[in-house]
């Protein structure tokens, strides 16, 4: 939407009584089938176990750091995030079996004009297209957009990293460009594709969120009876 000012300017609407947005907290947040809690190295044996569930280093490629090899090198990895001064980190637990499954975190964060990014998401293979997955990042976006009041929330990722660009498509991101050649991911080119969601569409895709993560849409094995897009036009 536009106006046109007193110099017959077009402009953008006003944004009624906008102050600066809060920084996000670390704290805990619970769903059906999973909770966040801050990253701890307490969580580091239980991540190790997860993320060397399978031999080789697929799930790292477009992740800027490189899988810990060993404990003490995973214990390192989450107490740098811990210690990390402009990103709040997250871990996921499972909430049948309470073992942490996975990472992510919000950063990037301009409070000045409420915007923030959901990223590093960081699942083991055992979280990968799984509904608590889902749930994960639904618990974040309701944080960002129902708490912190922020007006747009990014997720950027290397325009050959499918899996995220499916899963920021299933969640509702919008597709806004390509930035080309804007980084040097271990020593590779990396074109990154940005995506977001607003303010304005975020009642939205929360209502197709929330009645998809019902738990009576899921059956004994945790597996899905209707599709996410089956609740999108409702």
């Amino acid at each position: 939407m536009k106006e046109l000012n007193s110099f017959g300017q077009y402009v953008g609407q006003p944004v009624a009584e906008w102050k600066p947005r809060e920084l996000p907290q670390k704290k805990m947040f619970a769903g059906h089938f999973c909770h966040l809690e801050p990253v701890s190295v307490r969580h580091a044996l239980a991540l190790h176990h997860a993320w060397h569930s399978i031999d080789d280093t697929r799930d790292w490629t477009y992740l800027a750091d490189e899988r810990p090899p060993t404990l003490t090198a995973t214990e390192y990895y989450l107490r740098r995030q811990e210690a990390a001064p402009d990103a709040w980190y997250f871990t996921v637990l499972e909430n049948i079996s309470g073992q942490p499954t996975g990472t992510l975190c919000l950063m990037n964060v301009d409070k000045t004009h409420g915007v923030i990014e959901i990223g590093n998401v960081n699942w083991s293979p055992s979280m990968k297209r799984t509904h608590y997955g889902t749930e994960a990042i639904c618990l974040l976006l309701a944080y960002v957009f129902e708490e912190l009041k922020y007006r747009r929330c990014e997720w950027k990722t290397d325009e050959l990293n499918t899996p995220a660009i499916q899963a920021a498509q299933r969640l509702g991101f919008i597709y806004e460009g390509t930035f080309r050649e804007c980084q040097v991911r271990k020593g590779r080119n990396s074109n990154v594709n940005w995506y977001s969601i607003v303010e304005a569409e975020w009642p939205h895709h929360a209502k197709a969120l929330r009645a998809w993560l019902r738990p009576e849409n899921f059956n004994e094995r945790g597996r899905q009876i209707k599709h996410l897009d089956e609740f999108k036009d409702k």
